[in-house]
């Protein structure tokens, strides 16, 4: 059968689902397949380079292809990145450069046509709204957008999404490009907002100050459900005021300042956090995303220990991500009786020369034994090894761990990762095995438990329904 003889509208549903690059392979191959095909090639389009300067002529070349047949090329145009860089000429005086704002405005032509534009994200907003001013109005405009993000972003970007005609449903913002020296924002009423923050569901603060505190603070978000924080904090409690719905809050700081005023989210339901933070309420999953052994020996620690152990206390999380020293796993197995599901990242090195089956064999046979009593089904261990462990070994690990638990039904190894991947804990995945055990068998018995090691695509299924565990 001949694609290409198929209904316009079908083809088009069909390209919708490969990807740019293959999109553009097909247009490749004949003038009819070009004619379908190179729009969707150009559905998500990145202008400039994060760092170096691509000059305006290949802007200008790009509006013009646009525009060439605009009832066509840009109203497939569905994801667009602008960085600062597709304005500036290839050599400048200024480290900065110059931005072209002719080249600015050309595109603001293209973008009066996109009226099916769902994402954009614009690098170094500020500035470039600052270079020309006219542009605002025209990202106002578009009427499709479900997700903005702004990064460099100060008040004339703000000013942009107050203005909007689009009812996203994601927003970004990095409010770096606020003034240093502000000293009293600018502040919307919630009439003003409320078109704006209607749809939202999900959002994304980085280098949060009191500026943005001051704009949002006078209406509620009534559908944001996941709010992400990057940058130190004064206090919690504005967010849980203005923000009151949330099911997943992700934290990447290194101090919350004030915390002695408790903050609660009655649904919330995911924590993952860089720092204690004065939470109370339960929480059913927790990543506690810093290791307490690399602050043994430094200030924070007479802080940070105690502020995580409440955090627990008050929470009682039954999916725990973490990466526990001894102290902590003693705080488990004592008081947070609510763990069924451990995930443990050690990052440390017990012997580093020889990070292999002896490390985790230290650590396990150093720190299992205090779990004995805590009702886990599942516990997994992560730990970045310079030498691979035979199967059997792994085996043979998983065999002493779920001795040790009796209640133990899962154990997961991923001895492969990295330090660096702490951040991306969910993404881990896992070998995996189940644990059976005979009639009558316990702690202490002469016969242990019977494990097998499952498919990947079992494990992955295994490691799915455990972190949706829910309160027994």
């Amino acid at each position: 059968m001949n694609l290409l003889s198929l209904d316009l509208d079908v083809v088009h549903v069909i390209l919708s689902e490969i990807q740019p690059p293959d999109a553009l392979n097909l247009s490749l191959t004949c003038r009819a397949a070009h004619t379908v095909a190179y729009p969707r090639f150009l559905s998500e389009v990145v202008l400039g380079h994060p760092w170096r300067r691509i000059g305006p002529d290949r802007l200008l070349r790009f509006c013009t292809s646009m525009l060439a047949d605009a009832s066509l090329r840009v109203l497939y145009l569905r994801e667009l990145t602008i960085h600062k860089t597709a304005f500036q000429p290839k050599r400048a005086a200024s480290s900065h450069g110059l931005i072209d704002s002719s080249a600015m405005a050309f595109l603001a032509e293209v973008l009066k046509y996109a009226v099916n534009l769902r994402r954009i994200c614009i690098h170094d907003t500020e500035e470039l709204l600052e270079t020309n001013p006219e542009f605002r109005w025209t990202l106002a405009s578009l009427p499709s957008l479900q997700d903005i993000r702004f990064l460099n972003a100060g008040l004339r970007s703000i000013d942009v999404l107050v203005s909007t005609s689009s009812r996203p449903r994601r927003l970004e913002l990095d409010l770096s490009g606020l003034p240093a020296d502000m000293e009293a924002p600018r502040s919307y009423s919630a009439a003003t907002l409320e078109h704006l923050m209607r749809d939202v569901i999900d959002v994304k603060l980085s280098r949060v100050t009191g500026a943005m505190l001051t704009i949002v603070t006078d209406y509620t978000w009534p559908k944001v459900s996941q709010l992400e924080i990057f940058g130190d904090l004064q206090s919690l409690a504005p967010f849980a005021s203005v923000y009151p719905g949330l099911h997943r809050l992700s934290l990447v700081c290194s101090y919350v300042d004030n915390v002695s005023v408790p903050v609660r989210w009655e649904h919330l339901d995911h924590l993952s956090t860089s720092c204690p933070i004065p939470l109370e309420g339960n929480v059913r999953r927790m990543e506690l995303i810093y290791d307490l052994d690399t602050l043994l020996d430094s200030m924070p620690y007479s802080v940070w220990a105690p502020g995580t152990m409440s955090l627990l206390q008050k929470t009682m999380p039954v999916v725990l991500a973490c990466s526990p020293n001894m102290q902590i796993l003693r705080w488990i197995a004592n008081v947070v009786t609510s763990v069924r599901v451990l995930q443990v990242y050690a990052c440390q090195s017990i012997h580093p020369d020889v990070a292999g089956v002896e490390d985790v064999e230290t650590w396990l046979g150093c720190h299992i034994p205090v779990l004995t009593t805590v009702p886990l089904v599942a516990f997994t261990f992560c730990r970045g090894l310079s030498k691979r462990i035979h199967p059997s070994g792994l085996l043979r690990l998983a065999a002493f761990v779920a001795a040790q638990i009796p209640s133990l039904k899962y154990v997961g190894w991923n001895l492969n990762a990295s330090p660096k991947s702490q951040s991306q804990w969910t993404d881990m995945e896992y070998g995996w095995y189940t644990v059976s055990r005979a009639k009558g068998e316990g702690l202490g018995s002469d016969v242990g438990p019977t494990l097998s090691a499952v498919s990947s695509q079992e494990g992955a299924l295994i490691y799915r329904h455990l972190l949706d565990m829910g309160r027994i």
